[in-house]
């Protein structure tokens, strides 16, 4: 290889040292490596300090010869403890070869000790069922021993002993010790398990004995209790301290006897109907020679001929007669719904006779106390849940009430007694709901149906009689006093309205209402047809005074209307006021109805100056000439007509006085306080008399 001038001495030395080795050299590598070494931080350090790399080289040398020489050392020494270890691990390797030796023959034995353990755990798990399927079958037997087992005690009480607290407790067990042999109230399995049980299959006949020995003395028992009741015992004191006192025996029937049961049951229905049902017609009977009627088919709005108003049975005469449409205190037979029953002897006794409604609410009253707590019997004696029982016992007495009922409700022209029936039958049911019994329910409900529908027949009467007055009622006898229809018609209005307002919760306003308002609208047909038999003049105040009457009717109880009649009561008492207001007060009326709501600063004219003096001067006259005029004109509810009369004339007035503000006559004007207390004096001579001719009637 030739030499290349551009290696270094040391690349030369190494090229010639890899020549004679004959291998080839990668120039590139080794610049490579030379670059690398150069760069490490020792040859830098060596190279900046200028340090002879053969000195360092040879310094290295001795200083790994050194370390040689003390890790040879530190070797032999090691090497020493080496061995000196090797033998301890030799003597623990004996040691550990001895402990298992011991171990395993410990474990030889401790299998030995583990098998006989098992041995032992299995015979106690055997011992242990045994025990389990003994205690079981103890327990099934001390079970049907226990249900089974009659005491000789127990066996006598039932067959001989007196029927008492002890008879009864003894028959309480003996029911449980059926149910067991009979397998009552159990499910299949419970059943199926049972019936193979020899015990009870070879007692089961004497139990059936037994029982049907207990039967017969219950049923006796009871059928002899049964048989002491009568229509003047006190049924529900004899029911609560005699007959519940065998609760216990008829349940016990029920339970295991049921064909005796039904025949206590059937003998029970068979004595209690029949006395329920005298305890009734009885009642009924005696309370019905003490009733007059109210009303007859005669008996309408519109009265051609004077008659009676009063319909009595026969030559009966009471002293609470009523007219047919007056309402008077009839409503107390609702307010005292729940009042006692009345009695027919002190009836009699005071000579006092009484309307239907009155009557059907004592007998209602009555009904439901006895009903209520003959339920609540039944219930607690035998253990029943629906109501046949009940429907069976006062079936007859419902029956008898039912008819005595719809014969009044189909011949009755009562129209007032017939709403009021409806109220007492609604109330009933209403009562009979909240005690929450499925009881007479029914019975009152179909009575209310009938009722119901005899009341819209009854006012549907009335409409047409009114309806039926020819235009020319010459017939009718108008005298120009408030007309006997016109009266007719504000008390029984008067009576509808106040039913159905007092009592709304217990009569739909469906039953009155639309028959009302076509009542109210022909009476206003009537009215008009009435009117023109009066003479024309006469005519305003003729209708005006009719009107008056029903409002203080109906003012007389508090009862606000709304219909035709009282629109044209409206209109008309305002046409009247209008009218006197311009005869009257015509300076008054014409100044405030030219200049409208103008308040101060007119120029007035001569006329209407002389008109204002005139005012002024003769106002106290015009008051009390419209009081006169008031009185004159009518007999009721005057007080109507002043007080709209006060409050037009008052507001033209106080117009006025706004009115002369800023002329010369605002100093001669009548103050409005002096113009009030004027007409208040007035006023107060109306409210000391108001309604005093209707409201002592109605």
């Amino acid at each position: 290889m030739s030499e290349d001038p551009f290696l270094s001495d040391e690349e030369e030395v190494y090229m010639n040292v890899r020549s004679a080795e004959e291998e080839p050299v990668d120039i590139s590598s080794l610049r490579s490596d030379l670059q690398r070494f150069q760069e490490e931080d020792v040859v830098q350090e060596a190279l900046k300090n200028n340090v002879d790399l053969s000195v360092y080289g040879n310094q290295i040398e001795k200083e790994l010869d050194h370390f040689t020489s003390v890790s040879v050392q530190d070797y032999i020494r090691e090497s020493k403890n080496s061995a000196t270890l090797h033998l301890d691990v030799e003597d623990c390797i004996s040691i550990l070869n001895e402990m298992e030796s011991i171990m395993t023959k410990y474990q030889k034995d401790l299998d030995v000790a583990v098998l006989g353990i098992r041995n032992l755990q299995v015979e106690s798990d055997t011992i242990a069922m045994r025990v389990k399927n003994r205690k079981c079958v103890a327990s099934v037997i001390h079970d049907v021993v226990s249900h089974l087992t009659l005491q000789p005690s127990t066996v006598n009480c039932l067959i001989s002993g007196e029927m008492n607290d002890a008879f009864f407790s003894e028959l309480q067990k003996f029911s449980g010790v059926l149910d067991y042999v009979d397998c009552v109230d159990v499910d299949d399995a419970t059943m199926l398990k049972r019936s193979g049980i020899k015990a009870i299959e070879s007692i089961r006949v004497d139990m059936n004995i037994l029982k049907l020995h207990c039967g017969n003395r219950v049923r006796d028992a009871v059928f002899r209790k049964i048989a002491e009741i009568s229509k003047d015992s006190n049924i529900e004191m004899f029911q609560k301290e005699v007959i519940l006192k065998l609760k216990t025996g008829v349940l016990f029937l029920q339970r295991h006897l049921p064909q005796y049961y039904q025949e206590v049951e059937a003998k029970y229905a068979a004595v209690m109907k029949k006395v329920v049902l005298d305890i009734f017609s009885e009642y009924y009977g005696a309370l019905s020679k003490r009733l007059f009627e109210v009303g007859g088919a005669e008996d309408l709005i519109v009265t051609p001929k004077p008659k009676s108003l009063l319909k009595k049975r026969g030559k009966m005469v009471s002293p609470y007669q009523t007219a047919v449409f007056t309402l008077g205190d009839r409503h107390s037979v609702v307010d005292f719904m729940g009042a006692e029953p009345l009695l027919p002897s002190i009836l009699a006794s005071e000579g006092r006779f009484v309307s239907f409604p009155e009557l059907f609410r004592s007998v209602q009253q009555h009904l439901i106390a006895c009903a209520l707590a003959e339920f609540e019997f039944e219930v607690q004696f035998f253990n029943v849940e629906d109501s046949a029982l009940f429907i069976d016992v006062f079936g007859g007495a419902c029956e008898l009430l039912h008819l005595g009922a719809v014969e009044w409700i189909r011949g009755s022209y009562d129209i007032v007694g017939m709403l009021l029936f409806c109220v007492l039958l609604q109330g009933a049911v209403e009562r009979l709901a909240k005690e929450g019994v499925p009881i007479l329910q029914e019975f009152f409900l179909n009575l209310r149906a009938k009722s119901m529908f005899r009341f819209k027949e009854l006012l549907a009467l009335q409409v047409r009689s009114v309806k039926a007055v020819p235009v020319q009622p010459k017939n009718l006898e108008v005298d120009g006093e408030v007309h006997p229809s016109i009266r007719n018609y504000a008390e029984l209005s008067c009576a509808v309205y106040v039913i159905g307002h007092s009592y709304e919760s217990l009569v739909s306003r469906e039953l009155w209402a639309e028959g009302m308002e076509a009542l109210a609208l022909e009476m206003v047909n009537l009215l008009m047809k009435l009117a023109s038999c009066v003479r024309e003049n006469k005519r305003p105040s003729f209708i005006l005074s009719c009107c008056l009457y029903v409002a203080e009717v109906y003012e007389s109880r508090h009862v606000t209307v709304e219909n035709e009649f009282m629109k044209l009561y409206e209109d008309r008492l305002r046409l009247y006021v209008e009218e006197m207001l311009a005869k009257l007060f015509a300076p008054l009326v014409g100044l405030v109805d030219k200049y409208g709501d103008r308040k101060s600063g007119v120029a007035f004219s001569t006329t209407e100056s002389k008109n204002i003096q005139k005012y002024n001067a003769g106002w106290r006259e015009a008051l009390r000439a419209a009081n006169e005029r008031i009185r004159g004109d009518f007999k009721y509810h005057t007080i109507a007509v002043f007080n709209l009369f006060a409050s037009e004339v008052t507001s033209y007035h106080s117009r006025f006085v706004q009115l002369l503000q800023g002329t010369p006559f605002a100093k001669d004007v009548v103050p409005l306080q002096t113009f009030v207390g004027e007409v208040m004096r007035y006023r107060s001579e109306y409210e000391s008399g108001v309604m005093g001719s209707v409201a002592s009637s109605v």
